[in-house]
Parts: structure tokens; C-alpha cells; sequence
């Protein structure tokens, strides 16, 4: 249970309202400052080399791809695929697989088309795919009967219609304008770039870690369950096959 603090303790209370503002307000500008420095990071790689990035993720992309296809089956294991779930779990997994290099390509292309100062463009490239992902997922679930398989494909369509529309932009950057050469790898661009990139690599992993730790939920005692990704999963997959059954009943955790 959780316990109020009295009002007489709470700084908001007792502290002069100038100490507040400089106590709170001025860490906030600075994470807002620090934050902003992303974009000066990408627009720097923008000049230093952007074709280095978008061939250098594209190659990274295509090999995950390849391995995750390949071992798609251990690693399913690895993150606690049961036998139960197995088959739906290769079904969307192996499409999801196939969809990888379009959604890292475009994502790394949309933060070189915001640092490039086009950050509606940005937005736009991907709108355009989550619209599509939620405009098909029912048709291919509920119209098509095709269950995880249909949520994977509308789930890589989305994928694909924020690449070609990120792609698109390319020939039209501001600030530098890509010739062939500039896409031809080079060590110490490439270098620059993995440095620079790996605290966004690790915030993601962090991110992606945490998807996968136990969830909570709370029963009627006010208590809170853990349960494990891989229960969750088997949630969904209820979910959906309930919904094809009756179509009215939108899985509500899709």
C-alpha cells in the first residue's frame, strides 16, 4: 500500500517557489537539451556519410534476417517458446523475419530524414505504415481467417509502405546530396557510425529486454501476477482464435 507523504514535508509545501523552479526546472531543460543532441548527432553523420549509414544497416539487416530465418526455431526456445505455441510462433515469426530488413532500414532512414530537418516527412513515413497495419489486421484476421499469419503480413506490409515512402527521400536530402560513391563502405565511417550508435543500440536492447521480463496485472485482491512473455503470447494467440470464431469480439490487446 502505498503512503502519503504529509503536505508539511512535501518541498512543493515548505521550499520558496524560485528554489522550486531552479530545482526542477533547469535538470528538465537539460535532459530537453541532451536529448536534442541525437539530432545533431544524426545530421553530423548525415554529412560525414549517408550513404555509409543506409549501406551499412542494410547489409546488418539483411544478415539478422538470414540468421534469424535460419535459427528461427532455437531462438524461438531461447525466449521460451512452448510446445504449445511453437507452430503459431514459426507461422508469424518466419513472416515477421522476412519483413526485418524493411522496418530497420526505414527506421534508420527516418532519423536521418528528421536530423535532415524534414520531421513531418519523418512522421508521415511512419504513420503511413502503422494506418496500413490497422487497416489490415482485421481483414487478413477476421476477413481472411488467416489468424497469426495475417497479423504478421499486414504487420510487414506496414513495414514495407514506410520503406519505399522513407526511401523515396533519399535523391531529396537538404543538406548533402548522395552519389553512388557515398554508398560504397568505408572502416572508419562505419566505426564512427557503430560508436556513436551504440547508446541508442543499448537503450533499445534495454527496451527490448524489458518487453520480455514478466508483466503484471492485478487480481481482485488489489495484488499484482507476473507472468512471463511467452504466457502473454499464448494470451493473444487465444485472443485471435477467438476472434475469427466470432468477429465481433475484437481481440483487445492486438
Amino acid at each position: 500500500m502505498e503512503k502519503e507523504v504529509p503536505e508539511r514535508e512535501s518541498p512543493f509545501a515548505t521550499e520558496p517557489i524560485g528554489r522550486l523552479i531552479l530545482k526542477f526546472a533547469v535538470p528538465s531543460v537539460i535532459a530537453l537539451l541532451v536529448n536534442s543532441l541525437y539530432n545533431i548527432v544524426d545530421q553530423i553523420f548525415i554529412g560525414w556519410g549517408v550513404g555509409n549509414a543506409v549501406a551499412l544497416v542494410t547489409v546488418v539487416s539483411i544478415v539478422l534476417a538470414v540468421v534469424f530465418l535460419l535459427f528461427i526455431d532455437p531462438i524461438l526456445t531461447l525466449f521460451g517458446a512452448t510446445d504449445l505455441l511453437r507452430s503459431l510462433a514459426l507461422e508469424y515469426g518466419f513472416i515477421i523475419g522476412l519483413g526485418l530488413p524493411f522496418m530497420m532500414i526505414s527506421a534508420a532512414i527516418n532519423s536521418m530524414i528528421r536530423a535532415d530537418g524534414s520531421p513531418k516527412y519523418a512522421m508521415f513515413s511512419m504513420i503511413i505504415g502503422a494506418v496500413l497495419n490497422v487497416i489490415l489486421d482485421p481483414v487478413f484476421i477476421f476477413v481472411f481467417h488467416m489468424g497469426v499469419q495475417g497479423a504478421a503480413i499486414a504487420t510487414v506490409i506496414g513495414q514495407v509502405a514506410s520503406f519505399v515512402v522513407s526511401a523515396v527521400y533519399l535523391p531529396w536530402f537538404k543538406t548533402v546530396h548522395p552519389d553512388a560513391a557515398s554508398f560504397r563502405l568505408n572502416g572508419r565511417t562505419c566505426g564512427n557510425i557503430l560508436t556513436f550508435g551504440l547508446s541508442s543500440f543499448i537503450t533499445q536492447f534495454a527496451i527490448t529486454c524489458d518487453e520480455g521480463q514478466p508483466d503484471h496485472d492485478c487480481h481482485s485482491a488489489g495484488h499484482r501476477h507476473r507472468y512471463p512473455a511467452h504466457h502473454r503470447f499464448q494470451l493473444r494467440c487465444q485472443e485471435l482464435q477467438a476472434g475469427e470464431k466470432n468477429p465481433g469480439n475484437f481481440p483487445h490487446r492486438l
